[in-house]
């Protein structure tokens, strides 16, 4: 049961996120992932009990060093391979394209004040009119909070995407 989970999770890593997790390679998209196993490949049938022996239960044994060894270049490879972290600096988010949250919620209040004529102006979000800009700057943070809310976590999460 607990190898046809873990082996649910490597399919959902291989789907999902372009992670071969018998290969120790992440792929951009699914195109350039090798296929030499075929679209799914899972774990086959345990080996045979003629390379280790086997205990009185009929259970195959395998050596601790052959486990231990596995499982230390195994955990090295990944590593290596997926655990790689890199931090961009302050101009290579500039340069992606990083919004400030604050400019971001300005503008979100500049758009909603429109104004009419002269000392008349319009909030689009409600509809009132009110005689001044900072008359709708107040309605806005007032009565249209979730909207700025909203704002915030829209621009939160496009800079956590650039991050990612």
């Amino acid at each position: 049961m607990l190898i046809a989970r873990l082996d649910r999770i490597i399919i959902y890593l291989r789907i999902v996120h372009s992670i071969d997790f018998y290969n120790h390679g992440e792929y951009p998209n699914e195109d350039v992932m090798p296929n030499r196993c075929g679209m799914m490949h899972v774990r086959g049938a345990p080996p045979s009990a003629s390379q280790w022996g086997t205990d009185d239960n009929g259970k195959t044994l395998v050596a601790q060093k052959f486990v231990t060894d596995f499982i230390a270049g195994f955990n090295n490879r990944i590593e290596t391979a997926l655990m790689n972290e890199t931090s961009l600096n302050e101009s290579e988010l500039n340069s992606l394209g990083r919004k400030d949250i604050e400019k971001e919620v300005e503008s979100f209040i500049t758009a909603n004040c429109v104004e009419l004529a002269k000392d008349k102006w319009l909030c689009p979000l409600s509809g009132k009119k009110f005689k001044g800009p900072e008359f709708i700057r107040k309605h806005l943070t007032t009565k249209h909070g979730e909207k700025l809310d909203q704002v915030r976590q829209e621009v939160h999460f496009y800079c956590l995407r650039l991050i990612l």
